[in-house]
């Protein structure tokens, strides 16, 4: 501890799916016996498909949940710490445990300092890595003293690129000065899930957004759909969000949700997909008996996302 204590102050060392329906297909509508043999196949096959993709999202969707140290320097430097202080007993001194993509924001000044600029012995603010032996304060991130005419007046943050257990915070005064600092700790957001998956060229259509760390979402820009704003947002808790799809082009896109912590990663969790309305060209026959049961083919575009298939008003007895 008193290692580094010294350190502080006289180091400048080393340191620093569903694709988009575009294309042209074929419908068969067939009579019932058939309908039900076809889609008890198309029902398998999606399940074995449906299982496969949730295991890939499993393994590749990113998830940040706060670190209990970036929960701490909340607690500890979120309401701001002045010094002078005994640094045996400053809070501050603690080493916390941070994770990979966490950002802290801080602000520092300083006041009443009478060492000439050129001097390293005023009030000050640091943030310190921890070297290879999990010693703290020899690789800086920041260090600045306040001096005569050249007081501190620091705001900044800085992002994790690793996770990190000796990681300090740390603010102290010259016997001429003072220094005051605040610091906070949050995480990126991820988007773990979406649903509905797909929607119509003309937006309009609720998505339900799941993942972390939501809380702090705000703003036009704090859910996208690809590069467009959501229509609009309701942060519903700080692992949901439910949004109003914009208009778009055919085909698929990233949803992402920006936080006071960043902005999600991208991943196949959070893909939606923006899907042509289906047209019929043509059908054959074009006649049938009014009991019903003929297989009609019905040509046209961007069918093989079809969900339905109706006869005027009542539905196919299968397809």
């Amino acid at each position: 501890m008193w290692g580094y204590l010294r350190s502080r102050c006289g180091f400048w060392g080393a340191g620093d799916l569903f694709r988009p329906c575009n294309d042209s297909k074929v419908l068969s509508v067939l009579g019932p016996i058939s309908a039900v043999r076809n889609r008890a196949r198309y029902v398998r096959a999606s399940l074995a498909l449906l299982l496969v993709a949730l295991f890939q999202l499993a393994l590749i969707s990113p998830s940040f949940a706060i670190s209990a140290g970036c929960s701490q320097i909340n607690t500890t430097w979120g309401g701001g710490l002045s010094s002078p202080l005994d640094p045996l007993d400053n809070s501050g001194y603690l080493l916390y445990s941070l994770l990979t993509g966490e950002k802290l924001t801080y602000s520092a000044t300083t006041s009443g300092n009478t060492n000439p600029p050129s001097s390293s012995s005023g009030s000050g603010f640091a943030l310190y890595l921890h070297e290879a032996d999990g010693s703290p304060g020899s690789a800086v991130i920041l260090q600045e003293n306040g001096a005569a005419g050249a007081e501190l007046n620091l705001n900044g943050t800085y992002v994790l690129p690793e996770d990190d257990t000796h990681f300090a915070v740390y603010v102290w005064s010259a016997a001429s000065g003072s220094a005051q600092a605040t610091v906070t700790c949050s995480a990126p957001p991820s988007v773990t899930a979406i649903s509905p998956t797909s929607g119509p060229l003309g937006g309009g259509n609720s998505v339900v957004i799941s993942g972390t760390n939501f809380t702090s979402t705000t703003g036009a820009g704090g859910v996208k759909f690809g590069a467009t704003n959501a229509t609009s947002y309701t942060v519903n808790s700080d692992t949901q969000i439910t949004a109003v799809a914009p208009a778009g082009s055919a085909g698929t896109v990233d949803v992402t949700v920006t936080a006071t912590g960043g902005t999600s990663a991208t991943s196949a969790a959070d893909q939606f997909t923006y899907v042509a309305a289906p047209t019929v060209t043509s059908t054959s026959p074009t006649a049938g008996p009014q009991t019903g049961g003929t297989t009609v083919i019905i040509t046209g575009t961007n069918l093989s996302g079809a969900t339905a298939v109706t006869f005027g008003a009542t539905a196919a007895t299968g397809f």
